[in-house]
């Protein structure tokens, strides 16, 4: 049976973080529904917050912003490119601490449907409205995951990322800035 890993976004203290960007709203929308985005011209400017001036291999912002390095944008390119899109940006210092960085934006496309409502436990936004707000309970029905399928955005509730095993292998002690839980 084929385990997951779901990525956790918090940021702490001294991570660096996306603290502003220029992405349109409708951009964004794109982006949480498992679309591709469009990009108008200088649109991917993220502006840097933090106190460690290391710049790591993923850096996380609000709304599930994900921006990588190339070193990892290479291992995600050998094992699932085809349900991700790789887009050019800037990274820049809000305190002049580091000079900009050029990184790629990570967008998650084809959100799979995957959550077990039997057996998970979640909150949802309204009774009479099918958006699910909160999980409390992960579960998935792994049957709706593709085999071939090794990182996706869950369709439920898009800002959960999650991993399969064979890629959290993979990436795991490999990268700087990313952390797991276990489904």
């Amino acid at each position: 049976m084929r385990k997951f890993y779901y990525l956790k976004t918090e940021i702490k203290k001294t991570d660096v973080f996306i603290k502003e960007h220029g992405l349109s709203e409708k951009t964004l929308d794109s982006e949480l529904r498992g679309k591709k985005m469009i990009i108008p011209k200088n649109e991917l400017v993220f502006y840097n917050k933090g106190k460690n001036r290391t710049i790591p291999d993923v850096i996380f912002g609000t709304f599930s912003n994900v921006i990588i390095s190339d070193s990892f944008k290479d291992v995600l390119k050998n094992v699932d490119s085809s349900n991700l899109q790789f887009l050019d940006c800037k990274l820049i210092d809000l305190e002049d601490q580091i000079k900009p960085q050029n990184l790629t934006y990570l967008n998650f496309l084809n959100n799979l449907s995957c959550l077990d409502r039997n057996k998970s436990t979640y909150e949802k936004f309204h009774p009479e409205y099918d958006i699910i707000t909160k999980i409390n309970k992960l579960v998935l029905d792994k049957s709706s995951i593709p085999s071939d399928r090794h990182i996706f955005r869950l369709e439920e509730n898009s800002p959960i990322i999650l991993f399969s095993e064979e890629l959290y292998e993979i990436i795991n002690l490999r990268f700087t800035g990313i952390r797991f839980s276990a489904v």
